[in-house]
Protein backbone atom coordinates (compact mmCIF):
# COMPACT_ATOMS: atom_id res chain seq x y z
CA UNK A 1 0.00 0.00 0.00
CA UNK A 2 1.31 3.43 -0.94
CA UNK A 3 1.18 5.55 2.22
CA UNK A 4 2.70 8.65 0.67
CA UNK A 5 0.81 11.77 1.82
CA UNK A 6 1.07 15.06 -0.05
CA UNK A 7 0.57 17.90 2.49
CA UNK A 8 -0.17 20.42 -0.28
CA UNK A 9 -3.32 18.61 -1.32
CA UNK A 10 -6.84 18.85 0.05
CA UNK A 11 -7.87 16.47 2.78
CA UNK A 12 -11.35 16.46 4.43
CA UNK A 13 -9.83 16.11 7.91
CA UNK A 14 -8.98 19.81 7.79
CA UNK A 15 -12.47 21.03 6.97
CA UNK A 16 -13.42 21.93 10.53
CA UNK A 17 -16.69 23.82 10.95
CA UNK A 18 -16.78 24.98 7.32
CA UNK A 19 -17.36 21.58 5.77
CA UNK A 20 -20.99 22.37 4.95
CA UNK A 21 -20.25 25.74 3.37
CA UNK A 22 -17.06 25.14 1.44
CA UNK A 23 -15.42 28.21 -0.08
CA UNK A 24 -14.24 28.15 -3.68
CA UNK A 25 -10.60 27.96 -2.56
CA UNK A 26 -11.10 24.88 -0.39
CA UNK A 27 -8.20 22.99 -1.89
CA UNK A 28 -5.85 25.85 -1.03
CA UNK A 29 -7.13 26.67 2.44
CA UNK A 30 -7.46 23.19 3.90
CA UNK A 31 -4.05 21.66 3.37
CA UNK A 32 -1.77 20.24 6.03
CA UNK A 33 0.44 23.34 5.76
CA UNK A 34 -2.46 25.69 6.42
CA UNK A 35 -3.67 23.50 9.29
CA UNK A 36 -0.25 23.51 10.96
CA UNK A 37 0.05 27.26 10.45
CA UNK A 38 -3.31 27.84 12.15
CA UNK A 39 -2.33 25.56 15.01
CA UNK A 40 0.93 27.48 15.45
CA UNK A 41 -0.77 30.88 15.39
CA UNK A 42 -3.51 29.88 17.84
CA UNK A 43 -1.53 30.71 20.97
CA UNK A 44 -0.01 33.88 19.45
CA UNK A 45 3.65 33.02 20.04
CA UNK A 46 6.20 35.83 19.91
CA UNK A 47 7.17 35.22 16.28
CA UNK A 48 3.53 35.56 15.20
CA UNK A 49 3.13 38.73 17.28
CA UNK A 50 6.25 40.29 15.79
CA UNK A 51 5.27 39.30 12.25
CA UNK A 52 1.76 40.73 12.70
CA UNK A 53 3.08 44.04 14.04
CA UNK A 54 5.70 44.36 11.28
CA UNK A 55 2.95 43.70 8.73
CA UNK A 56 0.80 46.48 10.20
CA UNK A 57 3.60 49.02 9.98
CA UNK A 58 4.42 47.77 6.49
CA UNK A 59 0.92 48.61 5.34
CA UNK A 60 1.73 52.27 6.02
CA UNK A 61 5.24 51.95 4.61
CA UNK A 62 6.78 52.48 8.05
CA UNK A 63 9.57 50.86 10.01
CA UNK A 64 8.10 49.16 13.09
CA UNK A 65 8.33 50.63 16.56
CA UNK A 66 9.72 48.37 19.29
CA UNK A 67 7.32 45.65 20.41
CA UNK A 68 6.81 45.05 24.13
CA UNK A 69 4.78 42.15 25.47
CA UNK A 70 2.99 43.34 28.59
CA UNK A 71 -0.37 44.21 30.13
CA UNK A 72 -2.94 45.68 27.77
CA UNK A 73 -2.67 45.97 24.01
CA UNK A 74 -1.99 49.61 23.21
CA UNK A 75 0.61 51.96 21.84
CA UNK A 76 2.92 53.82 24.22
CA UNK A 77 3.07 57.34 22.83
CA UNK A 78 5.97 59.65 23.54
CA UNK A 79 6.48 63.14 22.17
CA UNK A 80 3.48 63.74 19.87
CA UNK A 81 5.67 65.31 17.18
CA UNK A 82 7.49 62.06 16.43
CA UNK A 83 6.98 58.29 16.27
CA UNK A 84 10.59 57.49 17.12
CA UNK A 85 9.94 57.32 20.87
CA UNK A 86 6.76 55.22 20.60
CA UNK A 87 6.43 51.50 21.29
CA UNK A 88 3.78 48.85 20.70
CA UNK A 89 2.56 46.89 23.72
CA UNK A 90 0.89 43.54 23.02
CA UNK A 91 -0.98 41.56 25.67
CA UNK A 92 -1.23 37.98 24.40
CA UNK A 93 -3.65 36.84 27.11
CA UNK A 94 -5.96 39.81 26.61
CA UNK A 95 -6.09 39.22 22.87
CA UNK A 96 -6.85 35.53 23.23
CA UNK A 97 -9.55 36.37 25.77
CA UNK A 98 -11.24 38.42 23.04
CA UNK A 99 -10.95 35.57 20.56
CA UNK A 100 -7.87 36.73 18.66
CA UNK A 101 -5.90 33.63 17.63
CA UNK A 102 -4.37 34.40 14.25
CA UNK A 103 -1.82 36.69 12.67
CA UNK A 104 -4.20 38.52 10.32
CA UNK A 105 -6.62 39.56 13.06
CA UNK A 106 -3.77 40.61 15.34
CA UNK A 107 -2.23 42.56 12.49
CA UNK A 108 -5.49 44.48 11.96
CA UNK A 109 -5.55 45.34 15.66
CA UNK A 110 -1.93 46.51 15.39
CA UNK A 111 -3.03 48.63 12.40
CA UNK A 112 -5.47 50.38 14.75
CA UNK A 113 -2.60 51.19 17.12
CA UNK A 114 -0.31 52.43 14.34
CA UNK A 115 -3.08 54.78 13.24
CA UNK A 116 -3.04 56.23 16.78
CA UNK A 117 0.66 56.92 16.32
CA UNK A 118 0.02 58.64 13.00
CA UNK A 119 -2.68 60.90 14.48
CA UNK A 120 -1.10 61.57 17.89
CA UNK A 121 -0.15 65.16 17.02
CA UNK A 122 -3.70 65.87 15.83
CA UNK A 123 -4.95 64.53 19.15
CA UNK A 124 -2.37 66.42 21.21
CA UNK A 125 -3.31 69.67 19.49
CA UNK A 126 -7.03 69.10 20.06
CA UNK A 127 -7.85 68.69 16.37
CA UNK A 128 -9.63 65.41 17.08
CA UNK A 129 -11.51 64.22 20.16
CA UNK A 130 -10.92 60.91 21.96
CA UNK A 131 -13.83 59.27 20.13
CA UNK A 132 -12.71 60.61 16.77
CA UNK A 133 -9.25 59.27 17.44
CA UNK A 134 -10.64 55.78 18.11
CA UNK A 135 -12.95 55.80 15.10
CA UNK A 136 -10.19 56.97 12.76
CA UNK A 137 -8.11 54.02 13.91
CA UNK A 138 -11.09 51.69 13.40
CA UNK A 139 -11.49 53.13 9.90
CA UNK A 140 -7.92 52.18 9.07
CA UNK A 141 -8.60 48.61 10.11
CA UNK A 142 -11.48 48.59 7.63
CA UNK A 143 -9.40 50.18 4.88
CA UNK A 144 -6.60 47.69 5.31
CA UNK A 145 -8.92 44.68 5.51
CA UNK A 146 -10.47 45.71 2.21
CA UNK A 147 -7.13 46.49 0.59
CA UNK A 148 -5.61 43.13 1.50
CA UNK A 149 -8.68 40.91 1.53
CA UNK A 150 -8.54 40.30 5.28
CA UNK A 151 -11.48 39.12 7.38
CA UNK A 152 -12.93 41.90 9.55
CA UNK A 153 -15.46 39.78 11.43
CA UNK A 154 -13.04 38.54 14.11
CA UNK A 155 -12.00 42.10 14.92
CA UNK A 156 -15.59 43.29 15.01
CA UNK A 157 -16.35 40.45 17.42
CA UNK A 158 -13.88 41.98 19.91
CA UNK A 159 -16.23 45.00 20.19
CA UNK A 160 -19.05 42.82 21.56
CA UNK A 161 -20.61 44.29 24.68
CA UNK A 162 -18.62 47.54 24.66
CA UNK A 163 -20.67 50.52 25.79
CA UNK A 164 -19.97 54.23 25.48
CA UNK A 165 -17.36 55.69 27.81
CA UNK A 166 -15.41 58.92 27.94
CA UNK A 167 -12.56 57.81 25.72
CA UNK A 168 -14.15 55.09 23.55
CA UNK A 169 -17.40 54.87 21.58
CA UNK A 170 -19.61 51.84 22.01
CA UNK A 171 -19.84 48.69 19.93
CA UNK A 172 -22.40 49.96 17.41
CA UNK A 173 -20.40 53.03 16.38
CA UNK A 174 -17.13 51.17 16.12
CA UNK A 175 -18.64 48.40 14.02
CA UNK A 176 -20.49 50.94 11.86
CA UNK A 177 -17.37 52.87 10.94
CA UNK A 178 -15.18 49.84 10.39
CA UNK A 179 -17.71 48.31 8.00
CA UNK A 180 -18.25 51.67 6.32
CA UNK A 181 -14.52 52.02 5.72
CA UNK A 182 -14.34 48.49 4.32
CA UNK A 183 -17.18 49.13 1.88
CA UNK A 184 -15.93 52.60 0.98
CA UNK A 185 -12.47 51.31 0.09
CA UNK A 186 -13.91 48.67 -2.20
CA UNK A 187 -16.27 51.16 -3.87
CA UNK A 188 -13.56 53.75 -4.45
CA UNK A 189 -11.18 51.08 -5.72
CA UNK A 190 -13.75 49.86 -8.24
CA UNK A 191 -14.13 53.45 -9.45
CA UNK A 192 -10.39 53.76 -10.05
CA UNK A 193 -9.69 56.29 -7.27
CA UNK A 194 -6.04 56.63 -6.23
CA UNK A 195 -6.33 55.42 -2.66
CA UNK A 196 -3.30 57.02 -1.03
CA UNK A 197 -2.95 57.90 2.64
CA UNK A 198 -4.29 61.44 2.33
CA UNK A 199 -7.36 60.38 0.36
CA UNK A 200 -8.21 57.71 2.89
CA UNK A 201 -7.60 59.96 5.90
CA UNK A 202 -9.77 62.70 4.38
CA UNK A 203 -12.45 60.11 3.69
CA UNK A 204 -12.31 58.84 7.25
CA UNK A 205 -12.61 62.34 8.73
CA UNK A 206 -15.43 63.28 6.37
CA UNK A 207 -17.46 60.21 7.30
CA UNK A 208 -16.86 60.68 11.01
CA UNK A 209 -17.81 64.37 10.87
CA UNK A 210 -20.99 63.45 8.99
CA UNK A 211 -22.10 60.99 11.68
CA UNK A 212 -24.45 63.00 13.88
CA UNK A 213 -24.51 60.28 16.56
CA UNK A 214 -20.91 60.75 17.60
CA UNK A 215 -20.59 64.15 19.23
CA UNK A 216 -23.82 64.10 21.31
CA UNK A 217 -23.03 60.65 22.69
CA UNK A 218 -19.43 61.60 23.42
CA UNK A 219 -20.59 64.65 25.38
CA UNK A 220 -22.97 62.49 27.43
CA UNK A 221 -20.17 60.01 28.13
CA UNK A 222 -17.91 62.83 29.28
CA UNK A 223 -20.62 64.22 31.52
CA UNK A 224 -21.23 60.78 33.02
CA UNK A 225 -17.51 60.43 33.71
CA UNK A 226 -17.46 63.75 35.55
CA UNK A 227 -20.54 62.72 37.52
CA UNK A 228 -18.68 59.61 38.68
CA UNK A 229 -16.43 61.57 41.02
CA UNK A 230 -14.12 62.90 38.31
CA UNK A 231 -12.86 59.46 37.39
CA UNK A 232 -12.00 59.08 33.75
CA UNK A 233 -14.55 56.37 33.11
CA UNK A 234 -16.37 53.42 34.62
CA UNK A 235 -14.46 50.97 32.46
CA UNK A 236 -12.15 48.17 33.52
CA UNK A 237 -8.73 49.67 32.85
CA UNK A 238 -5.58 47.71 33.55
CA UNK A 239 -2.76 49.43 35.42
CA UNK A 240 -0.69 49.33 32.24
CA UNK A 241 -3.40 51.19 30.30
CA UNK A 242 -3.75 53.75 33.07
CA UNK A 243 0.02 54.31 33.12
CA UNK A 244 -0.01 54.74 29.35
CA UNK A 245 -2.73 57.42 29.55
CA UNK A 246 -0.87 59.18 32.34
CA UNK A 247 2.24 59.32 30.15
CA UNK A 248 0.15 60.52 27.23
CA UNK A 249 -1.39 63.33 29.31
CA UNK A 250 2.05 64.34 30.60
CA UNK A 251 3.37 64.38 27.02
CA UNK A 252 0.54 66.72 26.03
CA UNK A 253 1.39 68.97 28.95
CA UNK A 254 5.06 69.08 27.95
CA UNK A 255 4.17 69.63 24.29
CA UNK A 256 1.81 72.53 24.93
CA UNK A 257 4.28 74.14 27.33
CA UNK A 258 6.87 74.01 24.55
CA UNK A 259 4.39 75.54 22.09
CA UNK A 260 3.73 78.38 24.52
CA UNK A 261 7.45 79.00 25.10
CA UNK A 262 8.26 78.98 21.40
CA UNK A 263 5.43 81.32 20.46
CA UNK A 264 6.26 83.68 23.31
CA UNK A 265 9.78 83.95 21.87
CA UNK A 266 8.37 84.58 18.40
CA UNK A 267 5.97 87.16 19.80
CA UNK A 268 8.74 89.00 21.67
CA UNK A 269 10.90 89.02 18.53
CA UNK A 270 8.08 90.40 16.37
CA UNK A 271 7.27 93.06 18.95
CA UNK A 272 10.92 94.13 19.03
CA UNK A 273 10.80 94.56 15.23
CA UNK A 274 7.49 96.38 15.27
CA UNK A 275 5.67 93.50 13.56
CA UNK A 276 2.13 92.21 14.23
CA UNK A 277 1.89 89.17 16.51
CA UNK A 278 -1.76 88.14 16.37
CA UNK A 279 -0.89 84.64 15.12
CA UNK A 280 1.50 84.09 18.04
CA UNK A 281 -1.18 85.27 20.46
CA UNK A 282 -3.64 82.81 18.92
CA UNK A 283 -1.17 79.95 19.14
CA UNK A 284 -0.36 80.79 22.76
CA UNK A 285 -4.01 80.97 23.77
CA UNK A 286 -4.80 77.70 21.99
CA UNK A 287 -1.88 75.93 23.67
CA UNK A 288 -2.90 77.29 27.07
CA UNK A 289 -6.39 75.90 26.56
CA UNK A 290 -5.04 72.48 25.58
CA UNK A 291 -2.57 72.62 28.48
CA UNK A 292 -5.40 72.99 31.00
CA UNK A 293 -7.31 70.12 29.39
CA UNK A 294 -4.23 67.92 29.58
CA UNK A 295 -3.72 68.81 33.24
CA UNK A 296 -7.29 67.75 34.02
CA UNK A 297 -6.81 64.52 32.06
CA UNK A 298 -3.63 63.81 34.01
CA UNK A 299 -5.38 64.30 37.32
CA UNK A 300 -8.31 62.11 36.25
CA UNK A 301 -6.05 59.27 35.14
CA UNK A 302 -4.02 59.49 38.33
CA UNK A 303 -7.28 59.02 40.25
CA UNK A 304 -8.41 56.07 38.13
CA UNK A 305 -8.26 52.72 39.87
CA UNK A 306 -7.27 49.58 37.93
CA UNK A 307 -9.76 46.77 37.52
CA UNK A 308 -9.64 44.01 40.10
CA UNK A 309 -8.98 40.59 38.65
Amino acid sequence: MDATFDPTQFHPTFLGDDQHTLPTDTFHRYTMDSFLQSAHEYGLPSDVINSAVVSAYGFFGLAPSPVVEGLGTHVNLGNPTTMYDDSMCIDRNELMHYGVHDKDTLSLIATHEVAHQLTQLMYAQGQISPWQSELISDKWMGFRAAAEGLDIEKVIHTFDGLGDCETHPGQDLRERHMRQAYDTYNNLSRNGVDLNFNVLMDTAMSQINADTDIRPREIVAQQNALANGGNVMSYSWTQSEIDSHIREAQDKIDFNKSVIRENEKIKADRISHGLPHALSDSNINGAKFELEKAKKDLENWKNTKPAKN
